[in-house]
């Protein structure tokens, strides 16, 4: 499997925002879109989406087929295999922290689970898909 642009990204996150908003005032995927790298919860979306922790986790993940936090790794995931392809000379620290990690022993056990390889196999080529691919697959429930 082979890593979506940038672009393709894009795309694909914005029809999971739109499906996200039908049922959302503000809109929690956009939310998670527009600032991967912030530290989410379930209770911080559920405060800036005015509704309760408990509603926004059934709601989130009877839309999108995955909790909230769930996805948002996979998204972090799919922004950072864009990051080790597009920058080769960035460190993997610096794209952890760019997606959301302080770690980046974190980070690359976090990409390891989802990803299916080491963030610095991914670079050097070793594509096994993961659980999550390109986010072009049905989602499977990996932890976040």
């Amino acid at each position: 499997t082979t890593s979506t642009t940038v672009l393709e990204n894009f795309v694909l996150a914005e029809d999971v925002a739109h499906v996200v908003c039908e049922w959302m005032h503000v809109g929690t995927g956009r939310l998670l879109h527009a600032d991967p790298a912030a530290a989410w919860t379930v209770a911080g979306l559920a405060a800036a989406t005015g509704v309760s922790r408990a509603t926004l986790a059934k709601r989130f993940s009877d839309r999108v087929g995955e909790p909230p936090l769930t996805y948002l790794t996979g998204w972090r995931m799919t922004l950072a295999a864009d990051l080790l392809l597009a920058e080769p000379g960035a460190t993997l620290a610096g794209i952890a922290r760019r997606v959301g990690y302080a770690d980046p022993f974190g980070f690359s056990a976090a990409f390891t689970r989802v990803r299916g390889v080491t963030p610095s196999a991914f670079r050097r080529g070793e594509r096994q898909g993961g659980r999550h691919g390109d986010r072009m697959g049905t989602p499977d429930g990996v932890s976040g």
